[in-house]
Order: C-alpha cells, then sequence, then structure tokens
C-alpha cells in the first residue's frame, strides 16, 4: 500500500501536466464559443475580422480590425444580419490580469470599454464579451473601429488566447432575420502581422 502512494502522487502529477499542455493546445473536446445554439459558420454574416494583428502604444497593444463583406449565402437568416452586436474572445479567465485594457480605437479617439467574463454554473468560462457594440456594415466602413487589448509587460497574445497554438478565436455575434443567432467564429493570428 505504501508504494501506491508515490506512484500516485506521480501519476497525478503527469496528469495535471498534460491538462496543462492540452488547455494551451486546444483539445478538440473544448467548443468555442460555448453557445450551441447558433450559427457558427465563418462568413454566415457581413461581419468579418482581419487576420492582420496590429500593435501599437501604449505598451503591449495590440490591435484587431474588422470589416465587411457579402455573406456566404444572403438568402440564409444570418445573410441577413444587420447589427454586430457582440464579440467574444476565447481567452484565458486565469490569465485575465494579464489585460490592463481594453479600448475601441476611432479616428476619433479611444473608448476605454470593459469585457466581462462569461459564467458557467459556479465558475467562469474561458471567455470575455465586448457586449452592446451595434456596428452596423456602414459604421464599420465609415469608422474603420479596432478592438485593442493592452497586456502586462512580457506578455503576448499567444500567452492569453486559448485554443489553437499561436491563433487567436473570435465569435461575431448578429441576430439574423426570423431572430436567427449568428455566431460566426473566426481564427486570427496571435501575432503582429509582418
Amino acid at each position: 500500500m505504501a508504494r501506491q502512494g508515490p506512484l500516485l502522487a506521480a501519476l497525478v502529477g503527469l496528469l495535471c501536466l498534460s491538462v496543462a499542455q492540452a488547455r494551451k493546445a486546444g483539445p478538440t473536446a473544448l467548443k468555442f464559443p460555448s453557445l450551441t445554439s447558433c450559427s457558427q459558420n465563418a462568413d454566415a454574416t457581413t461581419f468579418r475580422i482581419s487576420t492582420n494583428v496590429t500593435k501599437s502604444m501604449p505598451g503591449q497593444t495590440y490591435c484587431f480590425t474588422f470589416g465587411t463583406a457579402a455573406p456566404a449565402n444572403a438568402t440564409l437568416p444570418c445573410g441577413k444580419a444587420t447589427v454586430l452586436e457582440r464579440v467574444q474572445l476565447w481567452a484565458s479567465h486565469e490569465d485575465r490580469r494579464k489585460i490592463s485594457m481594453i479600448r475601441i480605437r476611432e479616428p476619433s479617439g479611444d473608448k476605454v470599454i470593459y469585457g466581462s467574463w462569461t459564467r458557467k454554473a459556479a465558475g467562469y468560462a474561458d471567455e470575455i464579451v465586448f457586449s452592446k457594440l451595434q456596428w452596423t456594415p456602414e459604421y464599420i466602413k465609415t469608422v474603420n473601429p479596432r478592438l485593442c487589448l493592452t497586456l502586462a509587460a512580457d506578455t503576448t497574445l499567444d500567452d492569453i488566447c486559448l485554443g489553437t497554438a499561436g491563433l487567436c478565436t473570435f465569435g461575431l455575434y448578429s441576430v439574423g432575420a426570423n431572430g436567427a443567432k449568428c455566431c460566426p467564429v473566426y481564427d486570427v493570428p496571435a501575432k503582429v502581422a509582418a
């Protein structure tokens, strides 16, 4: 019996190490976004997020740009969505303090916003939501808004983004025709465009 104690402790240690590695690698058992009753097909709506990440001041500030394009099928309910209501990022709740500031950057200036972490059961999910955007295609084309995250020193996007290593995964939420829930999912490189 005494020998099983150290063996069990070693197995538990290996299991914990495997879980930590799987968390960053993005195990296929995890789903993002956690909502399953919405259309997650990329290009289902007019709204897009650019794959070009920019870095600017202050400090470690990374910005994501949004755009518009024709939906894959304009006759489907999500193809008729006219407002981008919110954006959700698959990010580590455990590392939330590494995000020191969130802003919407427009030509007229920066607006500080606050993301909220999705509540799940007794805790929080690894999803930060930026809501009440109410962006129309015209607004995005005219203003060219950027969602900017200022990170702690020595922190990169890859440190906070979950899923596939080297990518940040976003859900773009809209309501389509007949109340259809639309949340196309996009992967964006977790590095500054060259």
